[in-house]
């Protein structure tokens, strides 16, 4: 173990979604290993370590798990920014799930007569999309008991803590070019979504939002929600929305707006610290 201080991890999959945390941070130490970097510092007034974890579920799960092994890990938050699933979220919002799945966690059916069919014996829950039809994960809890689970909860004290900060914190609108018509809001409760895809597919966000009820959609928080409920450690995600997913504009309103999104979300991990 490099440091056996309590300390919160706070993961984000790219250098943007840590920066507004980074500037705040004091009683800094960098820590490398295997090419990998933790921060450790002291942020909103509680021990921390930062990490920037990098982009996917596979990443986000080892980066998690890694820092769980080198570090006294009390907590797992992942902050960062979005796609918006659910249409009422506007970009700059910020969305606290109560509740992350691994939707494109699934088995591919073949085409049958009445049309594509899941194999025999494995649980689906939800309809398909086209061929695919998602499952729960196989999962081995910290008692070594392995159950099927699709949705991983977040920390119950954390989400308290949101609750109570969604109604204090004024999230930024921006300025200039990137500056938003209304404040934007934090929403908390609901659920998350995470796969190993990124969407720029108006039909897929549609079945999302329909199948699971979704806010909002990324690449890493349900891996760490999966790897905290194996190591019995409370989690939380904090997602700024930096656009609606697959939506025509997309790609030009994450351009423009991921770096308010991620700024935003720091506002409210920083507000969910100070609470724990």
């Amino acid at each position: 173990m490099l440091d056996d201080t309590p300390r919160i991890a706070v993961l984000g999959a790219m250098a943007s979604e840590l920066s507004a945390l980074r500037k705040v941070l004091t009683d800094t130490t960098e820590h490398g290993v295997a090419g990998a970097a933790f921060t450790t510092g002291t942020l909103a007034g509680k021990a921390v370590v930062l990490v920037c974890c990098g982009v996917s579920m596979v990443n986000a799960a080892m980066m998690a798990q890694r820092t769980l092994d080198l570090f006294n890990v009390t907590h797992l938050v992942v902050s960062g920014c979005a796609g918006g699933v659910d249409p009422e979220l506007k970009v700059g919002d910020v969305f606290v799930a109560s509740q992350w799945g691994q939707y494109l966690e699934v088995v591919m059916g073949r085409e049958g007569p009445s049309g594509f069919e899941p194999a025999s014996g494995i649980p689906s829950g939800y309809g398909n999309f086209g061929m695919m039809f998602p499952k729960p994960v196989m999962v081995t809890g910290p008692d070594g008991e392995t159950e099927r689970r699709f949705w991983f909860p977040v920390g119950p004290a954390m989400l308290a803590a949101a609750r109570k900060l969604s109604a204090a914190v004024v999230l930024s609108k921006g300025a200039g070019a990137a500056q938003l018509d209304k404040t934007p809001k934090v929403v908390v409760g609901g659920n998350g979504v995470s796969g190993a895809a990124f969407v720029n597919n108006t039909e897929l966000r549609d079945y999302v939002f329909a199948t699971f009820e979704a806010g909002v959609l990324d690449c890493e928080s349900a891996a760490v929600a999966h790897v905290a409920w194996c190591n019995a450690k409370p989690f939380v995600a904090v997602r700024g929305l930096s656009s609606l997913a697959g939506a025509g504009d997309g790609d030009k309103l994450y351009t423009a707006f991921n770096q308010l999104a991620s700024d935003n979300a720091a506002l409210v991990t920083m507000g969910i610290l100070r609470a724990l």
